[in-house]
């Protein structure tokens, strides 16, 4: 019979056993699993038989939930890592996600504090992706804008973008490419209003390598290119009436001028449409209009004294005295007395033929001094004797309502 002293103290150890199961049991409703079997261990130190097979399946119970509890806690601290460093990078962030969702449907029974810790991580890490899904999405309509070159509203989008996610190296370079499109648009709608089409467009194409979907810019750049061919053709159209005109002041001076009009209105349209300095070209077109006008002059006056010498052969007095310049009565009774004394001598006219040497015409082409080799030959009908020779002779003529008259026998 054992002894009231040892049953005193069995009494005691069972007490203290069953104080430390308590604890082990409250350690393992807190979920600290550890200290739970910590608490399990030392009963069965002290007391091996104690408990038996039950003891047992729980030390193997509270193993499996300490191993499920470190499991779960290296997921939650593997999320947390990512969501306390701030990452933006959607995938890192799906991986947070992803592991506390595990932690949830798996684990949840085995952490500490479950809802004071994983729920507002799980919160946290959707919130981040939620914020990342929308700033790749205002980063995305900032790049169809910027493709569409509607700048303003890409900066609207860009603001947005640097709202969710701070200073994100694509931010920055969407920044900068609207930057430097604004400077394109702007230095293309100077040259063009500056009427320099070549550096207008090599701005537009600049700007449409990066706006490749922009209507403004490209209208801009198809007004350029049209410019540059209207401009093409009427340098070309201007270079060809230049030459024809050149060829023609000796040909066909009387078709100069037209040349030459024609000429001057595409020397306007190229200043007053293209900002051309055209002022070589403009005394180039005085010089050939004046040489056209003096070879025309030229032609008239040689004509005239031709003129004269096939009224003389005529004997036509009257035609002749009406090739006087009206302002010049006293010459024109003169060669009347001339050719009244010469009509009546009898003399026959075999050939009168002034051989023009030299035509000085006056700045203003309205006075000519010819300078003539007359070679003449006369018969006198009755003495059969023939009068001929060369002499020189001198005329002036003046322009008077289109004609050349004679305004001087010197």
């Amino acid at each position: 019979t054992p002894s009231p002293e040892s049953i005193r103290g069995e009494l005691r150890l069972r007490k203290d056993l069953r104080r430390r199961l308590d604890k082990a049991e409250e350690y393992e409703n807190k979920k600290e699993f550890a200290l739970a079997l910590k608490e399990i261990k030392k009963v069965r130190e002290e007391a091996p038989d104690y408990g038996g097979a039950t003891l047992l399946k729980k030390v193997v119970q509270l193993k499996l939930l300490l191993k499920k509890q470190k499991k779960a806690e290296e997921m939650i601290e593997r999320a947390s890592s990512i969501i306390l460093r701030g990452e933006k990078d959607e995938a890192a962030l799906r991986e947070a996600a992803e592991l506390l969702e595990q932690v949830k449907d798996r684990y949840k029974d085995v952490v500490k504090d479950y809802q004071k810790r994983v729920p507002p991580l799980l919160n946290a890490v959707w919130k981040e992706l939620a914020k990342g899904k929308q700033f790749l999405a205002e980063l995305a309509r900032a790049r169809r804008m910027v493709a569409q070159g509607n700048l303003t509203e890409a900066r609207k989008a860009i603001e947005s973008a640097r709202d969710i996610g701070g200073s994100n190296p694509k931010v920055r370079e969407l920044e900068e490419t609207v930057k430097e499109l604004q400077r394109l648009e702007t230095e293309a709608n100077n040259a063009f209003k500056h009427k320099d089409w070549e550096t207008a467009l090599r701005k537009t194409s600049q700007f449409l390598e990066k706006a490749p979907r922009c209507e403004r810019i490209a209208n801009l750049q198809k007004k350029c290119q049209q410019m540059l061919n209207e401009r093409r053709q009427l340098n070309e159209r201007l270079t060809k009436l230049l030459t024809q005109a050149a060829e023609k002041v000796k040909r066909a001076p009387q078709d100069v001028l037209s040349d030459v009009k024609r000429a001057r209105d595409l020397v306007y349209k190229l200043e007053k449409s293209h900002g051309l300095a055209m002022e070589d070209v403009k005394r180039r077109l005085q010089q050939l209009e004046f040489a056209a006008l003096e070879e025309h002059a030229r032609r008239k006056v040689a004509a005239a004294v031709a003129l004269l010498d096939t009224l003389f052969m005529k004997r036509d007095k009257e035609a002749i005295l009406a090739m006087v310049s009206p302002d010049r009565p006293k010459l024109r009774s003169l060669l009347k007395q001339q050719l009244d004394s010469f009509l009546t001598s009898g003399l026959r006219v075999i050939k009168s033929q002034h051989i023009i040497k030299e035509i000085k015409l006056s700045k203003d082409l309205k006075r000519a001094d010819v300078e003539t080799d007359y070679v003449f030959e006369f018969e006198h009908p009755e003495a059969k004797r023939k009068i001929e020779g060369v002499r020189h002779r001198r005329f002036a003529f003046v322009e008077r309502s289109g004609k050349w008259l004679i305004y001087d026998l010197p």
